[in-house]
């Protein structure tokens, strides 16, 4: 089997490598560069050196070139620069290397913010007011017409990249008037969105889907993310919650989509409503949870790749955690105002609690840990970016 990233901090590649190692697979894990976690699991045979996969039609080829070398039967694309590749590129995939994937206008529809929320709203699933403004004065009227504090985002993007909450006029105005970086085949930074701000927690819906159909599911909340103020979860609970359930399932069959996904929410603290704020249209940065809380989402896509289908399978445990405590540990005591609850829920966590740290497969944390100080270093100009 072979699972492709090009993220370094990608801690999807272990928690799957480690799933279907677990099951009997052989797993091997390519990309363009080998610094960070992704790449350093003991349930990896081998790392294969690939080009980056905005190359397109080229990097499935390469794929496809290789495959039968080392034996490639299925093939998981993990992040959404390899997921583009291989969805756009479908049908250039060798007949023998199976792989879960939706649709091409199902995957665009899940990575533009505009259309998800609208498709949300066709779907019965409340979402918060969005625009996409043209210039710098639409830019005011759509703020006016949500409020301030309001949100501006990417339209086409993942994590919280590009991501600012503005508190006013002015500094909306500043920020339409910046010049902006190129876009590529994730990152859209020349539209941007003005969209409501949400008061509440994140709760996200997970599941694995066949041709339009739930096989598993499970919500989570995440108790702390990195940044602070939301995005990547660094502490993250199963829970049970039929509302969020049953709104991440109407925008998945309204995607009619096959293979994983997530629902990203914020249940608003006034009126307990869910609101849609996000899809990820591949396996999302906690997968290692759905193991721990019971459900083995890595093994059953690999199923679904060979057989079309899964038979349903939806118990799992809530009341289960995973964190990540280094580097976000630490970064979160240098933001945080209450330290001593950081270094409790981090540091001394609750039962049912489980770790990215295994002490028999230590490289993954290790290797993070070199990856965050050549980061850092590079921060005070010590070194080139790995």
């Amino acid at each position: 089997m072979l699972l492709t990233t090009c993220t370094p901090d990608d801690t999807k590649v272990p928690a799957c490598a480690r799933s279907i190692h677990a099951a009997g697979g052989v797993v091997d894990v390519a990309s363009d560069r080998f610094f960070g976690q992704a790449y350093w699991s003991r349930a990896i045979r081998n790392r294969i050196r690939l080009p980056h996969p905005s190359a397109g039609t080229a990097y499935v080829d390469e794929i496809n070139r290789l495959a039968p070398a080392y034996g490639w039967n299925v093939l998981l694309p993990l992040n959404d620069y390899t997921m583009h590749a291989v969805v756009t590129n479908r049908g250039r995939l060798a007949p023998a290397l199976r792989a879960a994937l939706p649709d091409p206008e199902a995957w665009e529809i899940s990575r533009d913010k505009l259309r998800s929320t609208e498709l949300a709203k066709s779907a019965g699933v409340a979402a918060p007011l969005t625009f996409c403004p043209q210039d710098e004065q639409e830019a005011v009227e759509a703020a006016r017409a949500t409020g301030y504090p309001c949100v501006v985002k990417l339209r086409r993007g993942c994590g919280a990249v590009g991501r600012l909450y503005v508190a006013g006029e002015e500094e909306l105005k500043a920020i339409f008037r910046q010049h902006r970086r190129p876009s590529d085949t994730v990152f859209d930074f020349e539209h941007l969105l003005v969209q409501q701000w949400i008061d509440g927690e994140p709760r996200d819906v997970c599941a694995i889907f066949a041709h339009g159909e739930p096989r598993s599911v499970y919500v989570q909340r995440k108790l702390r993310t990195w940044p602070l103020d939301g995005g990547r979860a660094t502490i993250v609970e199963t829970i049970e919650d039929p509302a969020v359930r049953e709104a991440g399932l109407a925008i998945m069959r309204a995607l009619r989509w096959h293979g994983p996904i997530q629902t990203e929410f914020r249940v608003e603290r006034r009126s307990g409503k869910p609101y849609l704020l996000d899809v990820n249209g591949r396996f999302w940065a906690v997968t290692g949870l759905s193991m721990a809380a019971g459900l083995d989402f890595p093994a059953m896509y690999c199923r679904l790749a060979f057989t079309g289908d899964l038979e349903p399978s939806y118990d799992y445990r809530p009341g289960v955690r995973v964190r990540w405590p280094f580097p976000f540990a630490l970064l979160s005591l240098a933001r945080s105002h209450d330290r001593f609850q950081v270094l409790k829920d981090f540091l001394f966590p609750a039962p049912n609690t489980f770790s990215d740290w295994r002490w028999d497969d230590p490289g993954p944390a290790l290797a993070e840990l070199l990856f965050a100080a050549l980061r850092a270093g590079r921060l005070f100009g010590l070194g080139p970016w790995p």
